[in-house]
């Protein structure tokens, strides 16, 4: 399976906007599940350069990634995490014809999604103790790892005619679907994320899958804010 090479002149300005996203620590059997359950081609890198094979990641490359990402997590190795976020921009592939790629020399390419796709990123967060709130997104040196945003846009404009489309209200297109199975099933094997901070019980946005309270239990990025997962 090989991607089309095209360019930017050929294949259009994609533009997307109103993000719907969703935090969620899962476990590596957890994520397996999703993707089995979505029936995913393939993962895309989006974010870095090199050639088609090192940006094309399938099943099993993925769920090693993820593995990898986990135990950094656990261990709160921030030079790791560090790397590891900006490889982590990541598209969900069904269909080939929804991405191309983009020589920029020497058999070096960067992976262009030409259509409304579910992107995955690292999730991180912050609590702050005058606000007592948590930030979720949080890109500050205190920032705390603890799963991954999967995210998918409302409306986009379709790249040749320039016509606005509202892709997940009409609910047509198969990343469209692919993500309300996916909002489905979030919703279903998680709950949201609950600490004991300074002898107060808080409840988080982001969640954790049912069978991920162990590892959220064992991260020391937790310990180390004085922050006690709850379940």
């Amino acid at each position: 399976m090989h991607l089309k090479t095209s360019t930017l002149q050929e294949e259009g300005s994609y533009r997307a906007s109103k993000w719907l996203s969703f935090y969620c620590l899962f476990s590596d059997l957890e994520l397996q599940s999703i993707i089995e359950k979505l029936e995913v081609l393939r993962v895309f890198n989006l974010s870095q350069v090199g050639n088609e094979k090192k940006l094309s990641l399938d099943k099993l490359d993925f769920f090693n990634f993820y593995k990898n990402y986990l135990e950094a997590m656990r261990l709160d190795q921030k030079e790791v995490l560090g790397e590891i976020s900006k490889a982590m921009n990541l598209g969900v592939c069904f269909e080939l014809e929804d991405y191309y790629k983009l020589s920029v020399g020497d058999n070096r390419f960067i992976i262009k999604n030409k259509a409304p796709i579910i992107q995955i990123h690292p999730f991180s967060f912050r609590y702050d103790r005058i606000l007592h709130k948590f930030f979720d997104q949080a890109k500050s040196s205190d920032a705390i790892f603890f799963g991954l945003e999967f995210k998918f846009p409302q409306i986009y404009q379709d790249p040749k005619t320039s016509k606005v489309i509202e892709v997940y209200k009409e609910g047509i297109d198969i990343n469209a679907k692919k993500f309300k199975i996916l909002r489905r099933f979030i919703k279903d094997s998680s709950r949201p994320a609950r600490f004991l901070i300074d002898g107060e019980k808080k409840v988080a946005t982001f969640r954790v899958g049912l069978e991920s309270k162990k590892i959220a239990k064992e991260q020391l990025s937790l310990k180390d804010n004085q922050i006690q997962f709850m379940g």
